[in-house]
């Protein structure tokens, strides 16, 4: 969900640019709006929400009707971390076509209203690339404490994405939170070579084997999670340089 960023920032940015190509949008003609939603591409270029925010406020009141200007405002008040604001946007929408469904399940998810997120996470349609919806409900089965459901979830997910790591990485997180170490160190079974990559499974697995009381494999996961660190940080020094 910090995925949040790129995947909204992505979709966002494709609708501006297709504006100038677009049929329906053809007919937007005055100055003043084209103006705005450049400035507007142009903040979101730089990642600068706060000056992006009033000019989506001010295209709205020029163009109301506007799909993209809707969603460039609730896009910037999601990158700002307002979420009650963003919320209060999406609920505004409810009544158009594009009704926000996930972005309303994931205000609520920030916001702790985790059953709530939930059912309206129900009622999207969302199909984006890489299974933000199921993902986003992972999550939320996580925060309210289903770990076996959630870590099945994650298994899924990494099943049919292998090289995403970082849902293995849940999916371990969650198989040890729901006292299943076992089942976590199972998961495992096979994937020596991807341990190589990431100190979060070292970590993770070192969690499980502390859990099976075994200190000694424990020990060796964590020198390798410090190792793998160490040579992140080194790496990042040099790219500095």
């Amino acid at each position: 969900l910090a995925q949040i960023g790129g995947w909204e920032r992505d979709r966002t940015r494709r609708r501006l640019a297709a504006m100038a190509d677009d049929e329906n949008t053809r007919d937007l003609t005055d100055e003043r709006f084209q103006a705005t939603m450049a400035a507007v591409r142009k903040h979101f270029e730089h990642e600068d929400f706060e000056k992006a925010l009033p000019l989506c406020m001010k295209a709205s009141e020029v163009r109301p009707d506007c799909a993209v200007v809707r969603r460039c405002r609730v896009f910037a008040l999601l990158s700002l971390s307002r979420w009650a604001d963003a919320l209060k946007a999406c609920d505004k929408l409810a009544c158009v076509e594009e009704s926000f469904a996930f972005e309303r399940a994931y205000c609520f998810y920030r916001l702790n209203q985790f059953p709530e997120a939930l059912k309206a996470l129900g009622s999207s349609n969302d199909n984006e690339e890489g299974g933000r919806k199921d993902r986003l409900e992972a999550q939320i089965k996580y925060r309210m404490g289903d770990y076996a459901a959630c870590a099945q979830m994650y298994e899924r997910l990494y099943n049919d994405d292998p090289e995403d790591t970082g849902l293995l990485v849940n999916a371990l997180a969650s198989r040890i939170s729901g006292d299943q170490p076992h089942k976590a160190i199972a998961a495992m079974a096979g994937k020596e070579e991807i341990f190589e990559a990431s100190y979060e499974l070292c970590f993770n697995l070192a969690c499980a084997y502390i859990d099976e009381g075994r200190l000694e494999d424990a020990e060796a996961k964590l020198q390798d999670a410090k190792k793998i660190c160490v040579a992140e940080l080194l790496e990042g020094e040099e790219d500095e340089e």
